[in-house]
C-alpha cells in the first residue's frame, strides 16, 4: 500500500490486459473486467480507458466512495484509512478523480453486485452509478456486508457467471 496509487493499480491492470490480449489461446473479442471494492473502482477507471477492447464489466461492491473519502482524510490530515498506511501520493491522486466522468463514458453492460448492509462502501454509491452508467444493472444481496461470504459469495458468483454468459 505504501508504493501504490489508483494510477499505479490502473497501470498494472492495463499491463495485464495487454498481456492477456497477446496470448494465443485467448479470444480477444470476449474480454470483461471483474473487480471487487477498490479493485472494482480501478476496473471501472481502466474500463473507461479500454472500453473498445471490452464486452462488459462486473463490479462487486465497487468503492466509488474512494475519492470523497480521500478528500475527507486530506482535510483531517489523516493518512491511514482503516488503520492501513498508504502512499503519500494516494489521496492527492485519487481525490482528483471524478467518478461520473469514467462511469458516463462506459456504454457496455455493467453488472454491479452490492450488499445492502455494507459498512465500508455505502450501497448508495452503486445506486448513484445506475443513474450514470448508460447500461448498468444492480443486484442487491440482502443482508450482505462488504466482502461476500458463504451463501452471499455463492449468489454473487452465480450472478457474475450468468452476466458473463449473457455478455460474452
Amino acid at each position: 500500500m505504501m508504493d501504490m496509487t489508483i494510477e499505479t493499480e490502473g497501470e498494472d491492470l492495463e499491463m495485464v490486459f495487454e498481456y492477456a490480449k497477446g496470448l494465443d489461446y485467448v479470444d480477444k473479442g470476449r474480454f470483461s473486467l471483474v473487480g471487487e471494492s477498490m479493485g472494482g473502482f480501478v476496473s471501472a477507471v481502466v474500463g473507461a480507458k479500454i472500453a473498445t477492447g471490452l464486452r462488459s464489466m462486473v463490479l462487486w461492491y465497487p468503492a466509488f466512495n474512494i475519492p470523497e473519502d480521500a478528500k475527507k482524510r486530506m482535510a483531517q490530515g489523516s493518512t491511514d484509512p482503516m488503520g492501513i498506511k498508504i502512499s503519500p501520493e494516494f489521496d492527492p491522486v485519487v481525490s482528483a478523480i471524478n467518478v461520473k466522468d469514467f462511469q458516463s463514458v462506459f456504454t457496455k453492460p455493467v453488472c454491479i453486485i452490492h450488499g445492502n448492509v455494507d459498512k465500508i462502501v455505502p450501497i448508495e454509491n452503486s445506486y448513484k452509478a445506475l443513474g450514470v452508467y448508460p447500461n448498468a444493472k444492480l443486484h442487491v444481496i440482502d443482508g450482505a456486508d462488504h466482502g461476500f461470504d458463504g451463501a452471499d459469495s455463492d449468489r454473487a458468483r452465480a450472478l457474475t457467471i450468468d452476466f458473463l454468459r449473457e455478455t460474452c
